[in-house]
């Protein structure tokens, strides 16, 4: 059985029993999505101990800066607990702050289990031209 857990602006979800794998996703990111990526990582990596993986597959040019620095913080966090973090697809520029923090770069996400979405995913209607 596989759960996806698509986020809702200005509402986290509880994630406080995922399970010990996650996979979390950031897709278009606006600046309150930021602020939810960064509540959502925090959960999951304080409330129990987990290894969760962060795809940046989709997440634009723009705000990748922003997420890599979010990731930091949620790496810090996660020692508390044990958990661990990976990312997916890490940008060039963010590798070394990547590996001065602790989180590895993996070269695919497993098939999940449990997802986590946050920000506007893109529609694949939209995308078939």
């Amino acid at each position: 059985m596989r759960v996806l857990v698509q986020c809702v602006a200005a509402e986290d979800p509880d994630l406080e029993r995922a399970p010990a794998d996650v996979v979390v996703r950031p897709y278009d990111l606006e600046p309150d999505d930021l602020q939810q990526l960064r509540r959502v990582l925090r959960t999951l990596v304080t409330t129990a101990a987990r290894t969760v993986i962060v795809d940046l597959s989709d997440v634009g040019e723009l705000r990748r800066t922003n997420v890599v620095a979010i990731l930091v913080g949620a790496a810090r966090e996660a020692r508390t607990t044990g958990s661990t973090l990976h990312v997916v697809n890490a940008p060039a520029d963010g590798r070394h702050a990547l590996f001065v923090a602790g989180i590895d770069d993996v070269s695919a996400v497993p098939a999940p289990a449990y997802e986590v979405s946050v920000g506007t995913a893109p529609l694949p209607e939209a995308l078939a031209v």
